[in-house]
């Protein structure tokens, strides 16, 4: 989450399938070294789910295999929009750009990836502090 006291995990059916879950979103509030009060935030019927960043705003964007979209969610689970992207496997999803608002996507393929701009900068450790760590 943007002030780094929530930490968001996506829970895909394949690894849940022998617990007969859904995709879904889960929520961890970061207490020391330890997560605590898990809650789910979203599911999806359909499709599975990878990748998991924030914006700066809070918001939840979710990489969709085989849905073929980026999901935008609120951290309270409401979704916001459906990015489609020109893949059908987004896997992997990070902010980047002088400015953080380009979303630069993974194709499960692995024969490219794609961006998009966003309004709302991306919580990225490099884009919020840069520093030596950050250029390597």
């Amino acid at each position: 989450s943007p002030d780094g006291a929530t930490l968001y995990t996506s829970e895909s059916k394949v690894a849940a399938a022998a617990v007969a879950r859904k995709a879904s979103v889960w929520a961890y509030r970061i207490d020391g070294n330890r997560l605590v009060d898990s809650r789910q935030v979203t599911s999806f019927p359909e499709g599975d789910v990878d990748g998991v960043r924030t914006d700066l705003a809070g918001r939840i964007y979710v990489a969709r295999p085989e849905a073929g979209h980026i999901a935008v969610v609120t951290p309270t689970g409401e979704l916001v929009r459906k990015i489609p992207v020109k893949g059908k496997n987004p896997t992997n999803l990070t902010f980047g750009g002088a400015d953080g608002r380009t979303v630069f996507v993974t194709q499960g393929d692995g024969r490219f990836i794609e961006s998009f701009r966003v309004d709302t900068p991306g919580r990225e450790p490099c884009l919020q502090s840069p520093g030596a760590a950050c250029a390597r």
